[in-house]
């Protein structure tokens, strides 16, 4: 999972970052979402994910607690905007 998102992260503008469903996990406040470039595979996502969440048991969110943040690229990652 690690080697995925941090090869599918780098960005160098906001424009460059998009959303991506996933489970509730990690960051309470990005609750169903990672961020990705918007070049990253989705057919290798949902593989890697797939496996990820047969390992740690996790379930999809069918309803977020909050609306997640908007894409941003921060430091040259995507990840959630600051606003």
């Amino acid at each position: 999972m690690s080697f995925f998102l941090n090869k599918n992260s780098p960005c160098t503008d906001d424009a460059d970052c998009v959303t991506v469903d996933a489970a509730c996990w990690e960051q309470p406040q990005d609750c169903c979402v990672i961020y990705l470039n918007k070049t990253y595979d989705p057919p290798t996502w949902l593989d890697v994910y797939g496996q990820y969440q047969a390992l740690c048991g996790l379930e999809q969110c069918g309803c977020c607690a909050k609306v997640p943040n908007e894409p941003a690229c921060v430091d040259g990652f995507c990840g959630p905007s600051q606003g």
